[in-house]
This record gives structure tokens, C-alpha cells and sequence, in this order.
């Protein structure tokens, strides 16, 4: 009786075992009958549909000179609409479907997303389809969207956080490339931009041999591959690959004062580092977050609390381009404290090198990303993100079914080894202050004097 109820209690175990197993995620990679790379997790429960794709397209380096291309290309065809749907018709069309759509460039890519209710979705690809294969590109919408951008561009460089984030970027990045595409500066990147630049773009960098797509949702694999079939089917069979270019940011790390007339003094430090997708990418979250990520991170507590200088002190890490990113901490702090403030900020940059950060400072943030990738893959538009990401760092479709276990082996020696390999000795400093009291500077950029002059 007893070896019964044992057989029976292992039987049940196993059925159980299967039955998790056959409920768990499956990410496929495999060509569309069309011959589209396609990674596809269907998601039974959800009532919404996503695809999310990329052209890895380099283009945006090859030529400064339309660097304006980087905002103002994915922005028209989409706002333009197409051959079927003009852009009011286009606005409305997707409404009615319940769906969003978007494409926007980065320095070494285009990306797009289409989501929207399951039952519609069908419907809603005809017009990212109809954009794709004859998109309107109307010269008044690109005038209005060069306008747009320009009045975006004037109001950053007259915030004081936002002016000194830029020129630490002009200082990180060496050549006419770099700054060109990071800044759209000088102007004429944006304003000399026309339809027929834009047109010459999409036909060369949008086509099916560069394109990956990732489909989330509810759709069997069979359906998701005659839909991205469709609407992809427009677009040119090959790119025309652009000139070899990669970004190369770099360069000695120095101390700028920009004098400005400032309601308070705002401090940023930072600097360009090698770090590949694939090395631990969670990592940047979990030290930014321990530096400067809240009240309870160290710049808060040093700058803060200590001195009463700020409401906040911040740190994080954004792409600068293929395995490139920016570390940067910042600060808008009272005049009179700014000299305490940036000395603050330098010792515990420094203190973090040398000593790293505890398991204690690590444990909380990394419990924070591992809860935040339990509900990524149940969703059709964050589960499409996080596998284009993957995708786009170079890491296997199914790299996000084991991100809570990549996550969870980053212990402290792990970390404070990546901190010691990545984060250099010496940040650059820009500083944005009505006086250079106080401070020792390699450049000053006087009141009346374009930034240009500490290139």
C-alpha cells in the first residue's frame, strides 16, 4: 500500500513537473517564410499584440553633415503618413485599433515598435506597412519638425543642468562625428536637411537584409510571420552599407567653467567608457543606483544630507553608441556650497573606485531588478522590448528568460571587479556658475563666449 502511494505521490510530481514545463516561455529565432529574421514568444493570456524591430544601421556616423537625419527621418514618416493613410488619417486609423506606433534612431540603429489589441492587429500593420512602402515625406511637416527640434535645442542649452550636460558630452566626444550626432551642433545639421536627404536615407538604410523583428503576444508563430511578412514586404532586399564609422568618444579628462548668470551652480562629471552589452549590462543599474539612484544612495547622503547643498545628487549611465556609454553624476547646488559640493562628489567617486560597494548597498537594488523582470515576458509590448534588446546587444532571443539569474549572480565581488575595470581614475567637470570662486579649472568659457572655445 504504502509503495502505491509513493509511485502515486512521484507520478503526480512529474505530471506537475511537465506541466511546468510545458507553461514556461519559448523564445524561437528562425527565419519568416519571407526571409525575415524573426523571434517570436507567444503569450496565450494576453489580449494585446506587439512586434518590435530594428535595422542595425550605421549610417548616422558616416555623415556629420546630415547628422539632423538621427531626429528628423523616423519623426516624418512617421508624422508624413503613407500612400493610403495620410498622417491625420494614419492618427486616427490607429486610434480606432486601440495601437501605437513609433520609429526613432539611435547612433547605431532604427527602431520601431507596433502594438496594439490582438483581434485588431491585423489591421493596425497596414498602416506601419503603408508608412514603410510609400511614405508621404511632405516638406511643411519636415519645416514644422526642424522647427520643433531647433526650439528644443535652444531651450537645453539655456537650462543650466541641461547646458552643462551638453557641453560634458561636447567634452567627452572628440571628433566632428561624435558631436554632430550627439548635438545636432552646429545648426546647419538640422536646418540643412531636406526631403529628398531623408528619402535617399530610408531607401539605402531600411531594407529587409539588415531588419530583425521580435512578435509578442497572443499569435501563433504561423500568423506573427504572415503579418511581418506583409508588412515589411515593401521595403528594399538589401542596404546599402554606409562607410565604415563607429563612434569614438574619449579624451583627457579636464575641468570647464562655463560662466553663466545662474539662479544656482550646477556641477556635472562624467566620462565615456567601453562596455559591452554582453559584460553584465545590469551591472550599470546596480552601481549608479548605490551612487546616486535616491535618498539613500551616496551622493544624496554626502551632498544632501551632509551639506544641505541640493535637493539631489544623481548618477546613471545612457548609450553613447555601439558598446559605448556615458557615466554621469550631476547636481544643481547653492553658490556658496558649490565648491563643498563638487569636492563631495569627487571623494565619493573616488571612495567607490577604491573601495567598492557593499553587498549590503547591493542587495536591495539588485532585488529591485530581479522583481521588476517578473511580469517583462507576460506583456506582448515589454516582453517584444526586452527581447529587441537582447537582440540588439548581441545576445541570444532568449536571453530575458534567464535575466533574473544573470541578475542574481552579480554579488559584490563581481560588481566592485567591473567597477575597478570600467570607471576611470579621473571624470571631467563641467561647471556652470555665475564665478570661478572657489574652483580650479583648466577652461573658462566667459559669459560672452560660445562653449567652443575649450574644444
Amino acid at each position: 500500500m504504502m509503495g502505491r502511494l509513493v509511485l502515486a505521490a512521484l507520478a503526480l510530481a512529474i505530471a506537475a513537473g511537465a506541466a511546468r514545463a510545458a507553461d514556461a516561455p519559448t523564445i524561437t529565432d528562425a527565419p519568416t517564410p519571407g526571409g525575415l529574421r524573426l523571434a517570436h514568444l507567444r503569450i496565450a493570456d494576453e489580449i494585446d499584440q506587439a512586434i518590435a524591430f530594428f535595422w542595425r544601421d550605421r549610417s548616422a556616423l558616416a555623415d556629420p553633415a546630415k547628422a539632423g537625419l538621427v531626429e528628423l527621418a523616423p519623426n516624418l514618416i512617421v508624422a508624413g503618413g503613407g500612400a493610403r493613410f495620410d498622417g491625420a488619417a494614419m492618427d486616427e486609423a490607429l486610434k480606432d485599433f486601440g495601437a501605437s506606433l513609433g520609429l526613432r534612431r539611435t547612433a547605431t540603429a532604427t527602431l520601431g515598435e507596433l502594438f496594439a489589441a490582438a483581434r485588431h492587429f491585423d489591421a493596425a500593420s497596414e498602416t506601419l506597412a503603408d508608412i514603410l512602402a510609400a511614405p508621404r515625406l511632405p516638406a511643411r511637416v519636415l519645416a514644422r519638425e526642424k522647427a520643433a527640434l531647433l526650439a528644443r535645442l535652444r531651450d537645453a542649452r539655456q537650462r543650466p543642468d541641461r547646458a552643462a550636460g551638453l557641453m560634458l558630452t561636447r567634452a567627452l566626444a572628440p571628433g566632428a562625428a561624435e558631436r554632430a550626432l550627439l548635438l545636432l551642433d552646429p545648426p546647419d545639421t538640422v536646418q540643412t536637411i531636406e526631403t529628398a536627404d531623408i528619402d535617399a536615407w530610408r531607401r539605402a538604410a531600411l531594407a529587409r537584409d539588415n531588419l530583425v523583428v521580435v512578435a509578442a503576444g497572443p499569435l501563433e508563430r504561423d500568423a506573427a510571420a504572415a503579418i511581418v511578412d506583409r508588412v515589411f514586404a515593401g521595403l528594399p532586399a538589401r542596404a546599402a552599407p554606409p562607410p565604415a564609422a563607429s563612434l569614438a568618444p574619449g579624451g583627457p579628462a579636464r575641468t570647464i567653467i562655463v560662466l553663466r548668470p545662474v539662479a544656482q551652480t550646477a556641477l556635472s562629471m562624467g566620462a565615456a567608457l567601453r562596455w559591452p552589452d554582453q559584460d553584465a549590462a545590469p551591472a550599470r543599474s546596480i552601481i549608479t543606483g548605490a551612487l546616486g539612484g535616491g535618498p539613500a544612495s551616496r551622493l544624496w547622503r554626502a551632498v544632501r544630507e551632509r551639506l544641505g547643498a541640493t535637493y539631489g545628487a544623481y548618477a546613471w549611465m545612457q548609450p553613447l553608441g555601439e558598446n559605448a556609454w556615458r557615466f554621469t553624476m550631476q547636481s544643481a547646488v547653492e553658490h556658496g556650497a558649490a565648491p563643498r559640493a563638487l569636492a563631495a562628489m569627487r571623494a565619493e567617486y573616488a571612495r567607490l573606485r577604491e573601495e567598492g560597494l557593499s553587498e549590503q548597498e547591493i542587495a536591495p537594488i539588485r532585488a529591485r531588478l530581479i522583481a521588476g523582470q517578473s511580469d517583462t515576458l507576460t506583456r506582448a509590448a515589454s516582453a517584444a522590448g526586452a527581447i529587441r534588446a537582447a537582440l540588439l546587444a548581441g545576445r541570444p532571443a532568449d536571453a530575458p528568460l534567464r535575466a533574473a539569474d544573470d541578475i542574481a549572480a552579480l554579488d559584490a565581488a563581481r560588481i566592485n571587479e567591473i567597477i575597478r575595470t570600467r570607471l576611470p581614475e579621473r571624470l571631467t567637470t563641467i561647471i556652470v556658475s555665475p564665478t570661478v570662486e572657489g574652483f580650479q579649472a583648466d577652461c573658462v568659457v566667459a559669459a560672452d563666449q560660445p562653449t567652443e572655445v575649450c574644444d
